[in-house]
């Protein structure tokens, strides 16, 4: 099979991952704070001992927050592109009532709500509900989206409140993001014990959940008992976790939304059929930067400012020829992370994944595949083969620039499926608990910009943050209830289940079930199943 073909739904997901914090502009658009609770926080005045020093929150509606928590030390200086490491610590309480510096990041319409920006961003945030340290309620640590180069853990629809009020403590991370987070390069493997770099802000996220185990109890939480979630390139990161040796008695269960384990990531130091190695990538980096030696590239970057790193970076040009600019390193990552959960060596941790009805809407927008002459074009580009390019317009009845505009939209948003349902078969098959989900609620100022039920718009309901979005009603605060019910019990259990509500059945290849969640929840079967089977019968990463 062609490198071509292969690279079919690679494209399509890195399209999508690449523009996945969309939906915040959305949010934005459509806020209305008249729904906000108007009670103000109350300082804490009794500190909290972490293993770095004491910290100071504040307390609303019964839930005590603790924001900006730094779990490891500025990323700076001869720390920039090193594993993370441990904060100084300190013995004077620290205040944590205000977020810290997301990480740097192109700026842009998502990006203006992100507040105060700094290379030194490794903090997260933490509401517990707990009334002690004995409560030893369940966690929930959450990984924010935004196609690994934009996003951070601070932004309004991840604020912890109203999710913690379900029994549980949530805690959301930052982690580096894009060239700081991902660059690799020969004279970084050269210093590094282990031979291998890049893949820094998936250290960034195990190092945090290393925090978690170490400190979580002072917050009330259980170390044995932690969920990690995220959504996009947060759940591509949950699949990561899930194959990566380092991170393995982290946590106990995951959950995937929109997003799923990649088939295939690019090599540190060898090039591979989809894609130049890591390294190469860097090296061309470096070299853009006029940091042409390889001996001392890397010298001249650290002396360099983190804007003008960030300046470089505009191209993506790091990102190592898929979705995911994490690499196989053979330390942080031995394998790509669909063969690690499939051969069985991955994590053996309940699984909750799934995906939204029109993910794939707010993207045509940026990426103007609106005809069909540019519709064949780009299938042509990639498939290669006439008669797979037919065969595709025939299945997504593409007869004119109106079918050709929403088939493109339904390519997007069946590469997310086709994902989740390999992931969830994946994980199965290996003798895993897993349960898939399709989202399909909507609200009427979606449908009338066209965008339905996109990729994202289920995370308000899974924090409870809805009612700062207009439009919704008691059926969407219903949802969200019954969403933030489900997951806190599979965090509580590994079995999303309780009583009064529609059974979400184990997912099994052979039954091919999951769970339509809508105002009406139910159990539904085959979801896009032959769009799916086209896509696995191009055998794109395999």
């Amino acid at each position: 099979m062609s490198t071509r073909q292969k690279s079919f739904a690679v494209f399509l997901v890195a399209v999508c991952c690449l523009l996945s914090a969309d939906y915040c502009l959305l949010a934005t658009a459509y806020c209305d704070n008249g729904d906000e609770p108007t009670t103000e926080a109350a300082q804490i005045k009794d500190p909290i001992e972490t293993k770095s020093g004491p910290i100071t929150g504040e307390v609303k509606d019964g839930v005590r927050s603790y924001k900006g928590i730094p779990y490891a030390a500025a990323p700076v200086g001869k720390l920039r592109w090193k594993p993370p490491r441990a904060h100084k610590p300190w013995k004077e309480p620290r205040p944590a009532r205000e977020f810290g510096p997301s990480c740097p990041q192109h700026k842009d319409e998502v990006s203006k709500g992100l507040g105060k920006m700094d290379e030194d961003c490794l903090y997260l945030n933490v509401w517990t509900p707990a009334k002690t340290e004995s409560d030893k309620l369940p966690v929930m640590v959450w990984i924010h989206g935004g196609g690994f180069i934009i996003g951070s853990g601070s932004m309004a629809p991840y604020h912890g409140a109203n999710l913690a009020k379900e029994g549980v403590v949530v805690v959301t991370i930052n982690y580096r993001l894009g060239v700081f987070g991902f660059l690799a390069h020969p004279a970084l493997s050269k210093e590094s014990p282990k031979n291998t770099s890049g893949n820094y802000g998936l250290m960034d996220q195990i190092f945090a959940l290393k925090w978690v185990r170490d400190n979580i109890a002072k917050f009330g939480g259980d170390p044995g008992n932690v969920t990690i979630f995220g959504e996009s390139a947060g759940a591509v990161s949950v699949c990561l976790l899930i194959a990566c040796p380092l991170a393995r008695g982290l946590f106990h269960r995951g959950i995937a939304q929109s997003g799923g384990a990649s088939p295939s990531l690019a090599y540190l130091k060898k090039d591979s059929e989809h894609s130049k190695s890591a390294e190469a990538k860097g090296v061309k980096y470096a070299k853009s930067l006029g940091a042409t030696k390889l001996n001392d590239a890397i010298v001249q970057l650290r002396r360099k400012s983190w804007q003008e790193i960030l300046e470089a970076d505009k191209s993506r040009i790091t990102l190592p020829g898929s979705a995911v600019p994490v690499c196989i390193d053979r330390h942080v990552l031995p394998d790509s992370p669909l063969d690690i959960i499939k051969s069985g060596r991955g994590a053996k941790v309940p699984l909750l994944t799934g995906t939204n009805k029109d993910e794939g809407t707010i993207f045509t927008s940026r990426v103007r595949i609106n005809t069909l002459p540019k519709l064949r074009v780009f299938l042509s580009l990639f498939l290669k083969d006439r008669k797979k390019v037919e065969e595709a317009l025939k299945l997504y009845g593409v007869k004119d620039n109106a079918s050709a505009k929403k088939a493109f939209s339904d390519m997007l948003g069946d590469s997310f499926v086709v994902s989740a349902r390999r992931t969830a078969r994946a994980h199965a098959g290996a003798g895993n608990k897993t349960y898939l989900y399709h989202f399909t609620r909507t609200l009427p100022w979606a449908e009338r910009l066209g965008f339905g039920c996109f990729h994202g718009f289920e995370i308000t309901y899974v924090f409870g943050t809805h009612p700062v979005l207009r439009g919704y009603k008691d059926a969407d605060r219903k949802i969200s209830k019954d969403i933030m019910g489900y997951w806190t019990r599979f965090a509580k259990t590994g079995d999303p289940n309780g009583a009064d509500m529609p059974r979400w059945p184990l997912y099994k290849a052979k039954e091919d079930k999951h769970l339509v969640i809508d105002t009406e929840i139910k159990v539904g079967k085959n979801l896009r199943k032959k769009y799916c089977d086209f896509f696995d019968s191009l055998r794109i990463g395999k």
